[in-house]
């Protein structure tokens, strides 16, 4: 995840994501999303 100039950008989510932003807490928004290939790992 990346925060800047007020943009909220998600790349290459893994298995796991959900999990970390439970422990860290969701962002407010999120502007935009990117899979840059579509591996089973990437894309759950």
């Amino acid at each position: 995840m990346v925060e800047a100039a007020g943009r909220t950008v998600i790349v290459d989510v893994s298995p796991d994501f959900r999990a970390q932003m439970l422990a860290v807490g969701p962002p407010e928004r999120i502007d935009a999303v990117f899979f840059t290939h579509g591996h089973a790992d990437q894309a759950h």
